[in-house]
């Protein structure tokens, strides 16, 4: 009896398993899988037309859903909390110290199929050039698009059932297809993942490193614009086009309670710098607010209370360093980045000697063309010459000749660490 039962068992378990593979094959056989290599359509030859027609359409309005729906953050209808930028509503992702509302891959799918379905018939135009040419076209069904982001192509999938007649013969057409070649909307989720994953540790800071960092790593572009308590934030894929102008792009906002106390801290932005190995660097850092202190999220140094930074680079230390500064308090923080290229050795300016032509008691201004390997700022004094010119230090040659003649002005150039000459012919005529 005992072992009756257990095959008894073993017979229901069998029977049940056979039951649910049966009902998944019965759903898999109900749905129409969106497949990541799309399959050729082929419809008869009468009603190519309105496939061509209906297809070009759909091409147009699923680019314009990415698009749309990018600036949106990732949605077709922006949840709340929201903000605006531009007369366009853009969804917060970081609202009241908490991450909301950010979207993912399949956020982004289903937000570009609503506008393909809420769009596609003002592209359409109620199939005026078709129904022009003798076809009599009834859309029998509402469109449903399904949308797939893939790493260098989006596919579209649109079924939308149309009745036509033409000549007396009726067709019906249901499936369209699009695929948008060489972009990857899925660099702009990792840039924001990146971004947001670390948002709650900072509660109260914008993440200045992070966003440059999330940027670069998807070779994206990251900007931020800011209004008052509140930034908008965008990254944007300049390499691909998606329509005239206009590429692709995630915008959202980010809200932080920055307290307006006197005693707020306040850091400078930092200019680009460059650093020489086995050279001492050393630069100030300029901050206020009470009870301020500083820190950076770099091995290479330490900062110094009053703002200072001083370190000799060593070998190992070459390449680009972004680093984020940070100035807190207890009313808060505000942050700085800088951006240090350090270099293996130090590379003098590049000037040549110039020739300008001038025309007497004519002023003038001459740009003098100086160049540095190491990227570096570069300094310009004059060193010698008639007292009718001068030079800025950035390098303008400027004055009013008063006489006809040959003049010579010897020009020093420097960066950081090194220098070179020029002389500057000037011909007044």
């Amino acid at each position: 009896m005992q072992k009756r039962g257990q095959i008894t068992t073993f017979i229901i378990i069998g029977i049940v398993i056979l039951a649910i593979v049966a009902f998944f094959l019965y759903l898999r056989g109900q749905t129409t899988p969106l497949v990541q290599e799309q399959q050729a359509i082929t419809v008869p030859s009468d009603v190519a037309p309105v496939q061509t027609f209906v297809q070009e359409c759909l091409d147009k309005t699923a680019k314009d859903g990415i698009i749309y729906v990018g600036n949106r953050g990732g949605y077709y209808n922006v949840p709340s909390p929201k903000g605006r930028m531009d007369n366009v509503e853009v969804p917060y992702f970081y609202f009241n110290k908490t991450v909301v509302n950010v979207p993912t891959i399949e956020t982004l799918q289903d937000s570009i199929s609503q506008y393909v379905n809420a769009n596609i018939d003002t592209c359409l135009g109620g199939f005026a050039p078709l129904k022009n040419s003798g076809y009599d076209i009834v859309n029998a069904s509402s469109p449903e698009t399904r949308t797939l982001i893939l790493e260098d192509s989006v596919n579209f999938r649109m079924n939308y059932s149309l009745d036509i007649e033409k000549n007396g013969k009726a067709t019906k057409l249901e499936l369209f297809q699009s695929s948008i070649q060489n972009v990857d909307l899925n660099k702009l989720i990792n840039a924001l993942n990146y971004y947001i994953i670390s948002q709650p540790s900072y509660e109260n800071s914008l993440l200045i490193t992070h966003l440059i960092f999330g940027a670069k790593t998807n070779n994206l572009i990251g900007n931020y614009v800011e209004e008052g308590n509140d930034f908008i934030v965008s990254f944007e894929d300049n390499s691909t086009e998606v329509t005239e102008n206009n590429f692709p792009v995630l915008r959202f906002a980010l809200n932080y309670n920055w307290s307006s106390a006197v005693g707020a801290p306040s850091i400078e932005q930092i200019p680009t710098q460059v650093a020489v190995v086995g050279t001492e660097f050393h630069y100030k850092i300029n901050f206020s607010g009470q009870n301020v202190f500083l820190s950076d999220n770099t091995d290479l140094f330490d900062i110094a209370p009053n703002g200072t930074i001083k370190f000799t680079p060593k070998q190992g230390d070459e390449g680009d360093h972004i680093i984020m500064i940070t100035a807190g308090n207890p009313y808060g923080t505000e942050n700085a980045v800088l951006d240090l290229t350090i270099y293996s050795e130090n590379h003098p300016p590049s000037v040549s000697d110039q020739v300008v032509n001038v025309t007497v008691n004519n002023p003038f201004e001459y740009y003098i063309l100086a160049d540095d390997e190491d990227l570096e700022e570069l300094n310009f004094t004059k060193i010698s010459g008639d007292s009718s010119f001068k030079i800025s230090n950035n390098g303008i040659l400027s004055g009013t000749p008063l006489s006809i003649g040959v003049f010579e002005v010897l020009v020093n150039v420097s960066d950081r660490l090194s220098s070179n000459t020029s002389k500057i012919t000037i011909n007044v005529k």
